[in-house]
């Protein structure tokens, strides 16, 4: 595989989580910052968001486009699970993070406005999902987990939990997750 260019900001979950895709497929990348808003932003996204993703010629926008172009050119093994019980389980959740969490957990405290009663019930939510398998979409890691890590990393830095953490079984997925090999470098750079 070459190496692509990621464009964006490393605070960006959404960036986060094509650049976690990229450490776990093995595709090398550069990160390059993005002239927000600017015609230059615009030539790459046409909703001037972000990631946006360069390999040669194939230029992709949107995180979903970016992780499964990663996924399908890579050999190493694949965050898409081949079951299509568990491919829908993890498309279902992927999508529940861009439509619900994101809005919670990242867009309202970036405005200063958490909704802590929305945040604890869709952590909540989150934990219960994780009552009988280790990972969101089942047994094996997938894109679904690499899209959901850095909105919940995100706001548990905004709203720290004071005392007796309520959700165990997402705070055993966090951990895992955080002691996967670079997944608190990228969490935390930016």
């Amino acid at each position: 595989m070459s190496k692509i260019t990621l464009y964006g900001f490393a605070g960006s979950t959404y960036v986060q989580t094509a650049r976690l895709v990229c450490l776990e497929a093995r595709q090398e990348y550069a990160l390059e910052p993005l002239e927000f808003g600017k015609p230059s932003h615009a030539a790459l996204h046409p909703f001037l968001k972000m990631p946006v993703m360069r390999d040669g010629e194939m230029q992709l926008f949107e995180s979903l486009a970016i992780a499964t172009y990663i996924c399908e050119n890579n050999t190493s093994g694949s965050l898409i699970p081949g079951g299509m019980k568990n491919r829908c389980e993890m498309y279902s959740w992927v999508s529940a993070a861009i439509d619900y969490l994101y809005p919670a957990l990242v867009s309202g405290p970036l405005a200063k406005n958490i909704d802590m009663p929305t945040c604890g019930n869709y952590l909540s939510i989150l934990n219960n999902n994780l009552e009988d398998k280790p990972w969101m979409a089942g047994p094996e890691i997938s894109l679904a987990d690499l899209f959901i890590f850095p909105m919940v990393a995100f706001i548990e830095k905004q709203a720290p939990c004071d005392g007796e953490r309520p959700f165990k079984k997402l705070d055993n997925w966090l951990d895992a997750l955080k002691q996967r090999e670079g997944y608190l470098e990228i969490i935390n750079d930016g």
